[in-house]
């Protein structure tokens, strides 16, 4: 049953990092929907509070970044650490971190 009434979804994996790292399977179908209200994307699988200890946990220590590398390559501390701000003019402020963008 989708959250919302209005809501629309698709098929969706969850990423082997997440799901090795906090999750500890390997990486299983979820659905990630979407609210055609406001395009709100959200995903119906949700960690539970130990799988989120698991997750936050020495987040962006050594151990960290070397299991996350482990799955996904590209991800490094310079990664993860540069961005490029958008002018604070613009309506939403926006910063873009190589690959993803994170309203803010």
């Amino acid at each position: 049953m989708l959250p919302f009434k209005e809501s629309t979804g698709r098929w969706a994996i969850v990423a082997p990092f997440l799901a090795h790292y906090a999750v500890g399977r390997s990486p299983f179908l979820c659905r990630l929907l979407e609210c055609s209200d406001c395009s709100f994307r959200f995903f119906d699988s949700r960690l539970e509070p130990d799988e989120v200890t698991r997750l936050y946990s020495g987040y962006r220590g050594d151990g960290y970044f070397a299991e996350r590398h482990r799955w996904e390559f590209w991800y490094s501390r310079k990664s993860t650490m540069e961005s490029v701000e958008i002018p604070k003019k613009s309506p939403t402020a926006l910063r873009r971190w190589k690959g993803s963008c994170f309203l803010m």
